[in-house]
C-alpha cells in the first residue's frame, strides 16, 4: 500500500506509551506552553527521521506524569498560547522545509 492509500487520520485505543511504542519514533517532543523555548526548525531537525510530536492542547494545566515518561523533552514553539491546528501547520511546513520531504514529519498525536 502506497502512503496516500493510508487513512487521514486513526484513532486508537490504547494508552500513549504503548501508541509511542508501536510507533518506534527517533525522537519524542511534547509541545506546551510551559516548555523550553524551541523553534519550529530547530525541533524538526533536532528529532531525527521518524519523529513523533505530541501537542497539547489543553485549556488548563499539563502533560500527566506517564505522558511525560514517554517525551525526550517538551518544547514551546511560541511564549503565546498557540490553537493546536497553527502549532501542527508549522511544524508540518518546518519539516517540508528542512527535509524537503525525504522523510515526511507523520506522527503526530494531539491530547486536549
Amino acid at each position: 500500500m502506497d502512503a496516500g492509500d493510508g487513512p487521514l487520520l486513526e484513532a486508537a485505543g490504547c494508552t500513549l506509551p504503548d501508541l509511542v511504542r508501536s510507533i518506534g519514533p527517533s525522537g519524542v517532543a511534547g509541545l506546551s506552553v510551559s516548555g523550553e523555548p524551541a523553534t519550529c526548525r530547530g525541533l524538526v531537525s533536532g528529532l531525527g527521521e521518524e519523529p513523533c510530536v505530541v501537542v497539547g492542547g489543553f485549556q488548563k494545566g499539563d502533560f500527566a506524569d506517564t505522558t511525560r515518561e514517554v517525551l525526550d523533552g517538551i518544547y514551546s514553539v511560541s511564549p503565546h498560547p498557540l490553537e493546536s491546528h497553527v502549532v501542527v501547520s508549522r511544524l508540518l511546513y518546518e519539516a517540508c522545509a528542512v527535509q524537503k520531504l525525504v522523510y515526511p514529519l507523520t506522527d503526530i498525536i494531539l491530547l486536549s
